[in-house]
């Protein structure tokens, strides 16, 4: 049977139960093997929660340099599942997207609107014309 490399053993790992800290160990160790992997052009995207992405953000500004921070991106949820007596919705989850050297490539990404997306669209655009009076 085949020894399990350095990453899957990285990747299935219990690292979860030991709390917050064993989980930035992980993730710190991990961003760094992944920075290695990278070409001198590479970049990274990183998806996380609102659980640890502020705490992520200072592990990756401290392993790629925070002048290769590119962008947050924000993912807004549709299913939202929170107490909104005792706090506001974790409605979002965020890409933190880095290079490894300032000669990153980009490719712009684009896709069409789909109909449904386009009706949408169409209707808020109608309503912001008719709140603003501007149609």
């Amino acid at each position: 049977m085949k020894e399990p490399s350095i990453i899957e053993q990285k990747a299935y790992r219990d690292t979860w139960g030991k709390g917050l800290d064993s989980y930035m160990q992980w993730f710190y160790e991990t961003v760094l093997l992944l920075k290695d992997l990278l070409t001198e052009d590479g970049s990274i995207f990183v998806h996380l929660d609102w659980h640890v992405g502020h705490y992520a953000k200072a592990v990756m500004d401290e392993v790629f340099g925070y002048e290769n921070f590119r962008n947050e991106i924000i993912w807004k949820r549709s299913a939202i599942a929170t107490n909104v007596n005792k706090q506001f919705r974790n409605s979002h989850d965020t890409i933190l997207f880095y290079s490894k050297t300032a000669e990153n490539k980009f490719v712009v990404q684009f896709g069409e609107y789909s109909d449904s997306s386009q009706n949408i669209l169409h209707i808020k655009m109608k309503k912001v014309c008719f709140n603003l009076f501007l149609c």
